[in-house]
């Protein structure tokens, strides 16, 4: 007697192979999700940091990448020595909504018009119990 298909112990004992591989594949694959997404927000900020280096030196005007809670936005002064930071160079990226990620900065970075720091400082890219930083020293490159 020939038979087509698979007994249901046969289907029984696969579900719970697979079950068993997927116990232990999922913790790996969500921490790899998880240190991309933080390499991801890592990268995207360093390269807002070139953004506004070069824009400072491009346009001969101190710019910034100011950081308000995981939120970052590259901005540039409107008038010399007026301090107001209105021209907004690129979108606001909000990393909490792009990557899931927070942001905690010690401070905003400025560069003068020849795209010199004025201020350097640290920004700590956390989730999930994973954490990266980038650092900008206080001549303005990124040193992490």
């Amino acid at each position: 007697m020939r038979r087509n298909g698979f007994t249901l112990i046969e289907m029984m004992i696969v579900v719970v192979v697979m079950g068993l591989i997927m116990l232990v594949a999922l913790p790996r694959v969500r921490s790899g999700m998880i240190k991309s997404a933080i390499r991801s927000a890592r990268s995207d900020i360093i390269a807002m940091h070139s953004q506004a280096r070069n824009a400072a030196v491009q346009q001969g005007k101190p710019t910034q990448v100011s950081f308000n809670g995981d939120r970052a936005v590259v901005l540039m002064e409107v008038a010399p020595g007026s301090a107001s930071w209105a021209d907004t160079l690129s979108g606001v990226q909000d990393m909490s909504d792009k990557y899931g990620v927070r942001l905690t900065a010690s401070q905003d970075w400025k560069f003068d018009p020849r795209g010199f720091g004025l201020q350097g400082g640290t920004v700590r890219i956390s989730r999930g119990g994973y954490a990266d930083t980038v650092t900008v020293s206080g001549f303005g490159r990124v040193v992490q």
